[in-house]
């Protein structure tokens, strides 16, 4: 029992080892620092967090070799989220949703590789349909 608790625990360590947050670097860019994963030390490739200059986190976008892949979230200063898609290939890809600074749905469409297509939907702050 007692060796059957260490390989456990090995295995774990190797594990937690094996993550990709010991390449993580901070840049600077802009008014923002990112923190996540780059190539070369300037391609983000992977989850990255933008932090504002009082660092409060503004957005997390996920890269594929410097490209948007993945979905995007943009958050408001009170970290109430602002607005989230994916994105293909840096296009937009898939459902983009806008909320208001409390959380309340206010925007809905649908873009596949960077072309907005069907309906457009805005909502009041009770989520009924205003305009589409």
């Amino acid at each position: 029992m007692n060796i059957k608790f260490k390989s456990i625990f090995i295995l774990l360590f190797i594990y937690a080892g094996c993550t990709d947050n010991a390449n993580e670097k901070k840049i600077k860019k802009g008014e923002f620092l990112l923190v996540g994963n780059f190539i070369n030390d300037s391609i983000p490739d992977g989850t990255i967090k933008f932090y504002d200059r009082r660092g409060k986190l503004n957005s997390i976008k996920n890269y594929k070799y410097g490209l948007l892949n993945g979905e995007t979230v943009n958050y408001y200063s009170n970290g109430i989220i602002e607005s989230r898609v994916d994105y293909k290939d840096d296009r937009k890809n898939g459902t983009y949703l806008i909320y208001d600074s409390l959380g309340h749905l206010i925007y809905k469409s649908n873009f596949y590789y960077g072309k907005e297509i069907g309906s457009v939907f805005s909502y009041d702050t009770s989520n009924n349909v205003i305009e589409y």
